[in-house]
């Protein structure tokens, strides 16, 4: 038999309630934001340059480590490339195609005098263009 909320340490939302001592949370977590505190309270600005002078000039003797960290923090980190795929890798298959959706367009416009040649010819030539950027032929 379920026991009702508030009489067995939850919410009504089943979320841990206050005094229940299972939902203290991380205890790790605890620790390392009681050291980081102290480590804030001590640390000087004199100290976090003479740590930042010491990494830069590890940074400067070749150091790999030193250098990645050095640009990690000055630069940024760099942005990791996402690539899409469906099972086994193979390439998503999700929506129309780009030439269902030219000719939707193209279909949108076809009551309106010469749009729907417009239309096709502006999708020709972009086309060509990026065909030939793709052959290494653009200018």
């Amino acid at each position: 038999m379920p026991s009702l909320p508030g009489q067995n340490g939850r919410h009504a939302n089943g979320r841990f309630a206050h005094g229940n001592k299972l939902g203290q949370g991380n205890p790790l977590l605890r620790k390392q934001k009681r050291l980081r505190i102290k480590l804030l309270a001590c640390a000087k600005k004199e100290h976090v340059e003479e740590v930042y002078q010491a990494l830069y000039e590890k940074a400067k003797g070749g150091d790999l480590a030193a250098i990645r960290e050095f640009f990690n923090r000055t630069v940024g980190r760099t942005a990791l490339p996402v690539e899409l795929s469906g099972n086994d890798g193979e390439p998503l298959q999700s929506g129309p195609s780009l030439g269902d959706i030219q000719l939707a367009a193209i279909e949108g416009v076809a009551h309106i005098p010469g749009a729907k040649e417009a239309l096709a010819k502006a999708y020709k030539e972009l086309y060509e263009r990026s065909r030939s950027a793709d052959n290494g032929l653009s200018s």
